[in-house]
């Protein structure tokens, strides 16, 4: 009868903490708070270079830092004329 009620007990304990509001995280720091520092530019990766990747890998490496050159020009663009504007 005794280990049938402490048995019941502790997994209601358990059942209980499970059911309990989970702690606030603390709060991050604020992004806007700190810029962003300058990205420095990805070198091309060529076959004395490339490490242990295949050429496919190498390849879409190289084209996926094309990509993010050309999007971080248009960010700078669009940073100009938001700074031209006032905004």
């Amino acid at each position: 009868m005794k280990h049938a009620l402490l048995a019941s007990l502790v997994i209601m304990g358990t059942v209980l903490s499970g059911c309990s509001k989970p702690a606030a995280p603390p709060a991050a720091p604020s992004a806007a708070s700190q810029p962003a520092p300058p990205r420095q530019p990805i070198p091309t990766i060529t076959k004395d270079n490339q490490g242990i990747l295949t050429d496919s890998q190498r390849d879409g490496l190289n084209g996926a830092n094309q990509v993010s050159g050309v999007l971080q020009k248009a960010d700078e663009e669009q940073r100009k004329k938001m700074k031209e504007q006032g905004l």
